[in-house]
């Protein structure tokens, strides 16, 4: 077990279509996960001009579907980088993918317009330079 859960999470703007953002990020998911995966959590916010943004979120915790997940993502994208950058102090790991590459079913890493993906890395004891450790072994 190298997470206890993941989640996904991206914001949908106003001038995007919702819709295929929810694609987007199903298309990070295994067929046998998409197909039965938690609903999909929405939250409307303002933005600071007044221009509406949805934050649209999926949790996982079922030990399987976690497992399935990173292995896909593993197995489907090409360039990982590194780990250091990756790991906050509460021992979560993040990564971003990019969203147009998503919806088009394409793994690829970005920092600007993306889907995130957080996983809690069971690391014992739960601290950073433990979860450092394990994610090294996995990810690199």
């Amino acid at each position: 077990m190298i997470f206890h859960s993941l989640q996904l999470e991206s914001f949908s703007h106003e001038t995007e279509d919702e819709e295929k953002v929810r694609e987007a990020m199903l298309n990070l998911l295994p067929e046998e996960v998409r197909n039965t995966a938690p609903k999909i959590e929405r939250e409307l916010l303002n933005g600071t001009h007044g221009n509406k943004i949805i934050i649209l979120r999926i949790d996982f915790k079922k030990q399987g579907d976690v497992k399935k997940i990173f292995d896909f993502i593993l197995e489907n994208l090409d360039e990982k980088g590194g780990v250091e950058d990756r790991i906050d102090d509460d021992c979560n790991f993040f990564v971003r993918f990019d969203k147009q590459e998503a919806y088009s079913g394409k793994l690829r890493l970005s920092s600007q317009d993306s889907i995130q993906l957080k996983g809690k890395v069971a690391a014992y004891p739960a601290r950073r330079s433990k979860a450092v450790e394990i994610m090294k072994g996995v990810w690199c």
